[in-house]
């Protein structure tokens, strides 16, 4: 757990100094998702969509973490609106 806070630390730093840029919200949300925080991991692929609304990766984990939450529908949503942009 240490290593994931320390990586969770470095990017935010780099949030700070880049102003919110969305590769890094999405690394972020990896390292949520990984670690089964879930509902963080969503928090931010939500972000990445906000700003990137065809950004098919961050719908895929963002899925896949509702998935794991055991929200079903959602997750299919996701997957299905991926197929959408494509």
């Amino acid at each position: 757990m240490g290593r994931t806070n320390e990586a969770l630390n470095d990017i935010e730093k780099a949030l700070n100094i880049t102003g919110g840029y969305i590769d890094g919200y999405l690394l972020k949300g990896k390292v949520y998702l990984q670690s089964k925080n879930y509902h963080k991991a969503i928090d931010c692929m939500e972000e990445v969509i906000k700003a990137d609304p065809h950004n098919n990766e961050a719908r895929i984990l963002r899925g896949l973490a509702y998935f794991d939450l055991g929200n079903k529908v959602q997750a299919i949503s996701d997957l299905k609106n991926c197929e959408d942009t494509l």
